[in-house]
């Protein structure tokens, strides 16, 4: 059988110790550094050289007023702390430490004799974490003092990967944000692109339509300023207002000189032009882009009427939707004060009257009268976006 080493205490690598499953991340990163409070410099230099001897870095401090200076400007692992000292005594000195750190950054080894029991209870109320006996075992106090080392690298370890975890969310935070403005500046970026191209596109429409460009523009202006008194977020206002536009997409599809006839339409004709709101809905509801989807609703239900006398479903009241609601408003109004080629633009108190009379149960009560108690805003946008001759 393989003899046994001599044990000797001074020798922490022999000395018994739990084991920890993370154990070699806890080890000793450096010499460790031990303040020893005592006012007697024999047994300071006793346990200094026993400390010194296991590769610890040892402060000696005879009294209290020294221990604190120290404390303030050396970094201190553990303290040695004698009860009986002159002027700041150990008790004193104890509390002064737990008001500053708890046990797990600076732990405190009392200094006791065998029989002072009362000296015992205060150091244990006053935080103390440990106590030695005089006259002391050499091996008992490397067993204490390493065993309460352990703990407090643990500690440090946790906050060391704390501190870490911290850092590394705020750095991931910090790029998950940067990442997250680019994609709303690409995504606005689009939006822009898409809105300038509904804008040429409904244009167009419009232009081959009735030969005037603007018109789209106004429309759009009355649908998003009645979204916005009709109690609508900002969002939703904008895209009405863009998704407008294109209520007549439908109207590619119906030949020009339909649309362009000066007179009263026949049968056939009619049935055309009536298609045009299922044509619109077929050309841009396929898309996934919820300003289309939108448009798409508009497009499909702004010929609706609010008693049930519109096209091309007949629906009634709350059975169209608010878009395809607002979008008749403003269509109508804009209609009527509109050259067409079978009549002449109507004033701005004509249509009023007409839409009041001939068309007040064609429309949603609540949102024509919002309309009419917003006509200055109306004629604003009326004059800011005129009808512009194109050749």
């Amino acid at each position: 059988m393989t003899e046994r080493p001599p044990f000797d205490p001074t020798r922490l690598s022999l000395l018994p110790s739990p084991r920890y499953e993370d154990d070699d991340v806890i080890k000793r990163r450096g010499k460790e550094t031990v303040l020893v409070v005592d006012d007697d410099a024999t047994v300071r230099m006793m346990i200094k050289r026993s400390l010194v001897r296991a590769d610890f870095q040892v402060l000696e401090a005879g009294d209290g007023e020294v221990a604190l200076q120290l404390l303030d400007t050396k970094e201190v692992d553990l303290v040695l702390l004698d009860v009986r000292m002159p002027g700041i005594d150990g008790i004193e000195l104890c509390t002064e430490i737990r008001r500053r750190w708890d046990s797990l950054r600076l732990p405190v080894i009392f200094i006791t004799g065998l029989s002072d029991r009362e000296a015992r209870v205060w150091c244990k109320a006053v935080g103390g974490d440990e106590f030695l006996t005089k006259p002391m075992d050499e091996t008992e106090l490397l067993i204490r003092v390493e065993n309460l080392l352990r703990l407090h690298r643990y500690h440090q370890r946790i906050v060391d990967h704390n501190e870490y975890l911290e850092d590394m969310i705020h750095q991931r935070t910090e790029v998950i944000r940067v990442a997250l403005h680019e994609v709303e500046r690409r995504e606005a970026n689009l939006q822009s692109v898409l809105e300038e191209t509904i804008g040429r596109l409904a244009a167009a429409l419009e232009h081959r339509q009735v030969g005037f460009v603007h018109q789209v523009d106004r429309i759009g202006h009355y649908a998003g300023m009645l979204a916005s008194k009709a109690g609508l977020t900002a969002a939703q206002v904008e895209e009405i207002r863009v998704a407008t536009g294109l209520h007549d997409a439908g109207m590619v599809a119906v030949p020009r000189e339909i649309v362009l006839k000066p007179g009263p339409l026949d049968e056939e004709e009619r049935f055309t032009v009536c298609r045009h709101a299922d044509l619109g809905r077929w050309i841009l509801g396929s898309s996934d882009a919820t300003l289309l989807q939108t448009a798409a609703t508009i497009a499909w239900t702004h010929h609706e009427r609010f008693d049930g006398s519109g096209y091309p479903r007949g629906l009634v009241g709350e059975e169209i939707p608010m878009v395809g609601r607002i979008a008749a408003v403003a269509d109508v109004f804009d209609a009527l004060t509109t050259k067409r080629p079978w009549r002449e633009a109507m004033s701005v108190d004509e249509a009023v009257k007409t839409m009041q009379s001939e068309l007040g149960s064609a429309l949603d009560p609540e949102l024509l009268g919002h309309f009419l108690d917003s006509l200055d805003e109306v004629v604003g946008i009326m004059q800011r976006f005129a009808d512009r001759s194109v050749d």
